[in-house]
């Protein structure tokens, strides 16, 4: 596991973003990093080739508003993997080919969830059940070749659902 750590850099309340790109196996330690930054709202992974998103491995992120774990290798989100204050989410360009029921759960506030250019062949009908501010779902490039009816709802703020690139039969209404 990679640790970063920011011993000597100051208290910095206005870096917003922080991204990271590396070639390690698994989420580096990024609690003093955060700490550092009082504002930090939006963490970017990318390349960094681990496979599960487990649970509890985030709890650093509590306040992260944006999390983007785009262009790795991610097969697996545990349940309970998420919490926190994220409002927006990407687990685009993964090889996810399925989601725990829970996987989501601890996401009150997501209002923005990219699951694009996955394996995904099924969603758990319950998938969204906490995710009531939910306002666009992208499901874009997959294959999905069913969609359980009851999926989206209780979605009252969903505005935007893109299902294209699958294999669906049919289209959930």
């Amino acid at each position: 596991m990679c640790k970063i750590t920011s011993d000597k850099t100051p208290t910095n309340s206005s870096v917003k973003s922080l991204t990271i790109l590396s070639n390690t196996e698994s989420i580096p330690d990024l609690t003093d990093v955060i700490n550092k930054f009082e504002s930090l709202e939006i963490i970017r992974f990318s390349d960094v080739n681990f496979n599960v998103v487990e649970k509890g491995q985030l709890t650093a992120f509590e306040r992260i508003k944006e999390l983007d774990f785009s262009n790795n290798y991610i097969v697996e989100v545990e349940a309970d993997a998420f919490g926190g204050e994220v409002r927006n989410l990407s687990l685009r360009h993964n090889v996810l080919k399925k989601l725990h029921v829970d996987a989501f759960i601890n996401l009150p506030n997501l209002e923005i969830l990219d699951l694009s250019t996955n394996k995904i062949e099924s969603l758990p009908a319950d998938l969204f059940r906490n995710n009531k501010k939910l306002r666009e779902v992208n499901l874009f490039r997959n294959y999905l070749t069913e969609s359980h009816g009851d999926l989206f709802k209780g979605l009252d703020n969903l505005e935007i659902i893109r299902l294209d690139n699958n294999r669906l039969k049919n289209i959930p209404q």
